[in-house]
């Protein structure tokens, strides 16, 4: 589930004040233009959520995976390849922050290929 997403700014009211999120901060899906051949980079992978309990848990849907500057963005959806996602998911249940995220070091090798090092998760980054 990749394409392009616009770089504009959406505004929302949180708690009475007007916020200005940049709309790359949306999990929708993109990639990054100047993508090279064996990019090597980190990023987040998120567990889905679970609405009827109000948390993020495993196998709850679609695991969201975005770098720091969101400049790669996409969701991993279980039907895609299961083993794949269950071994991701499960990984970070076991060594994530908290069970819910966790941090990967990544080579893209098109934008139709991301290979997770699921092997070692790395420390807890900035985003």
């Amino acid at each position: 589930m990749c394409g392009v997403q616009d770089r504009g700014t959406s505004s929302r009211l949180r708690n009475g004040v007007d916020h200005t999120t940049p709309n790359t901060h949306y999990h929708s899906s993109h990639v990054p233009k100047n993508q090279g051949q064996g990019k090597n980079t980190i990023i987040k992978i998120r567990q889905g959520y679970n609405l009827a309990k109000n948390r993020p848990e495993p196998g709850a849907g679609p695991l969201l995976v975005y770098t720091k500057k969101r400049e790669f963005v996409c969701r991993f959806r279980r039907e895609d390849a299961p083993a794949a996602y269950d071994r991701i998911s499960s990984t970070i249940a076991a060594k994530g922050v908290g069970g819910t995220k966790a941090y990967f070091a990544v080579e893209l090798k098109s934008k139709d290929e991301l290979v997770v090092k699921v092997s070692k998760v790395l420390a807890e980054q900035p985003f």
